[in-house]
């Protein structure tokens, strides 16, 4: 003779898990990282990005910018994140035009300051570098060994989501990467 489980059963337990997934939603983050270049000419062409803590929860991609013209532009997406998360990113450009470039200076725009640190800074070894033109344009995921040291930077890219975040808050914050032509 089968079992039958109770309708009460199953919607007592469709509930309790609708909460569960709901206590763990919290802050989806959204980004862009975009390049400009005064007269020289940059792209970014690789990522690798870590939780620093490893979790099943938070899902974060970082990838490129479709709706923005070649590839300057990158879109950070954070889904499930929680007060505490943390996310370490190394990104790569390159010099794809005709012109040496350096990079100037790295603003970041954060519109939640209270629930959120952000810092993005050269990699110590590259500041004050000048990216020699590589010759060509690197396809996106191309690896960092593909492409020569001289015409390449990595910049690191930190985020972590504060305590006082709220469940289901939207934060957005950009960081706008100036480049400057490099006069001899």
């Amino acid at each position: 003779m089968k079992r039958r489980i109770s309708p009460f059963l199953l919607a007592a337990a469709a509930l309790i898990a609708a909460t569960a997934f709901l206590l763990v939603r919290s802050s989806p983050t959204s980004a862009h990282i975009e390049l400009r270049a005064g007269t020289g000419s940059a792209v970014w062409f690789f990522r690798a990005c870590n939780d620093v803590e490893t979790t099943d929860v938070a899902v974060q991609t970082v990838a490129l910018d479709t709706t923005k013209y070649g590839q300057k532009s990158l879109r950070i997406n954070i889904g499930n994140a929680y007060p505490g998360y943390q996310l370490r990113c190394e990104l790569y450009l390159a010099n794809n035009g005709n012109k040496p470039i350096q990079v100037n200076s790295i603003s970041v725009f954060n519109l939640n300051p209270g629930d959120l640190t952000i810092k993005a800074v050269e990699n110590a070894g590259d500041q004050d570098k000048t990216l020699k033109p590589c010759g060509f344009t690197p396809e996106w995921g191309t690896q960092p060994n593909k492409v020569p040291l001289s015409c390449r930077t990595k910049i690191n890219f930190n985020l972590s989501i504060g305590p006082g975040a709220e469940q289901d808050a939207r934060m957005y914050f950009g960081i706008l990467m100036h480049l400057g032509e490099k006069y001899r």
